[in-house]
This record gives structure tokens, sequence and C-alpha cells, in this order.
């Protein structure tokens, strides 16, 4: 089984990068652009989607 893993991009400022699974993403279908929630301990917060798998 092969994980996948998304770059997103904190919506805050100043803007901050993160790699997370694609399991933490809280929508099924996303892509490059999406703004989306990413679950993270009990809370979410949105970011945008920057790469998937470096694609």
């Amino acid at each position: 089984m092969t994980k996948t893993w998304v770059l997103v991009e904190w919506r805050e400022e100043p803007p901050t990068y993160d790699i997370v699974p694609k399991k933490d993403i809280l929508k099924k279908k996303f892509e490059p652009g999406d703004v989306v929630d990413v679950a993270y301990e009990d809370e979410s917060s949105p970011a945008t989607i920057i790469d998937i798998d470096g694609k």
C-alpha cells in the first residue's frame, strides 16, 4: 500500500507550507488549487492544495 502525500499552503498570515497525508484532507476528491479542510489532532484548518505526490 502506498501513501499519498499532499503539499498544502495554510490559509493564514503569513502563509506557511506543509506536507500532509492524503487521508487528513476532509474532502474525497480534490486537485491543485482547491481550498480544503485538513484534519490535525481534534481540529481542522483550511489550506490550499499546491501539489499531490509531486505530480
